[in-house]
């Protein structure tokens, strides 16, 4: 069953720079996540998603499985690369969303 993962962090200073951020928007990419999503109510439309947040659609029959797997690739990213900050992994089969620039 597919369901949507939102996932934000943070990075910490002083020790983070610009290319840190490439570097896990790469690896987060690669995954399968994406800084934009469909408006639900017009699906060829693609609105960016604010700083920092990505989305992706992973299937699986247990929301808190997939949500922990999430949670440590990324945390493992965050080891191997010196990465310091905060993040947050939320996962859920049944959703919806509003999203807007205002």
């Amino acid at each position: 069953m597919e369901h949507l993962a939102i996932l934000t962090f943070d990075l910490n200073a002083p020790n983070n720079e610009k290319n840190d951020y490439e570097k896990l928007y790469a690896k987060l990419f690669q995954m399968g996540f994406d800084n934009h999503l469909k408006d639900k109510d017009n699906s060829s439309k693609k609105k960016e998603l604010p700083t920092t947040t990505v989305v992706g659609f992973f299937d699986g029959a247990n929301a808190a499985q997939i949500s922990t797997d999430i949670y440590n690739e990324v945390l493992s990213f965050f080891n191997s690369n010196s990465l310091h900050g905060k993040i947050l992994s939320v996962v859920s089969k049944f959703c919806a969303w509003t999203i807007n620039e205002v």
